[in-house]
């Protein structure tokens, strides 16, 4: 399995915004291709909320769905459409897990 693991600060840094972003991440990203679960999450303590608004964790079964989820154009769409002009800052990793 792979996890994608996906860190957004936000322009606006509101409970309202991070709650909006994330249950529109969540709709969106569970129904694309390839993709196993998604998982959405907000800072849980003060030192979380310091660096990051909201959390993604997007699961797939191997690296080609996940080279696929990130080229399908309605994924591509949601991040240039929705999430690009939201956040300030994104960082995204991947993980191996067994």
């Amino acid at each position: 399995m792979i996890e994608r693991y996906v860190y957004v600060r936000l322009h606006e840094q509101s409970e309202e915004s991070r709650r909006a972003v994330a249950a529109n991440a969540k709709a969106l990203l569970s129904g694309l291709p390839g993709v196993v679960s998604a998982h959405t999450g907000l800072p849980a303590d003060d030192h979380a909320a310091a660096g990051w608004d909201v959390m993604f964790r997007v699961v797939f079964a191997n690296m080609e769905d996940l080279q696929n989820y990130s080229e399908d154009p309605t994924h591509v769409g949601w991040v240039q459409d929705y999430l690009n002009p939201r956040a300030k800052v994104k960082k995204a990793w991947n993980f191996h897990v067994a």
